[in-house]
């Protein structure tokens, strides 16, 4: 997570001030869903994505955006 931040030159402020359809904050959530066994819940939580069932749908939606485009 400190790691994407810095990738991004954000702080954990700005996080909390982005949108939750924000590209760097659904790249922090779909590499924290891969990479990890948090749920979207806790995932949802902690990058400010909004509740659990529409951080859901963003992550869905926003992975299958990214996996079309490679």
């Amino acid at each position: 997570m400190a790691g994407e931040l810095r990738r991004l030159g954000w702080t954990e402020q700005k996080l909390v001030t982005r949108r939750k359809s924000d590209p760097g904050k659904l790249a922090i959530a779909g590499r924290l869903r891969q990479e990890t066994t948090l749920t979207i819940k806790a995932i949802a939580q902690r990058v400010h994505l909004g509740t659990s069932k529409g951080a859901n749908a963003l992550l869905h939606q926003w992975l299958k955006h990214v996996s079309t485009q490679n």
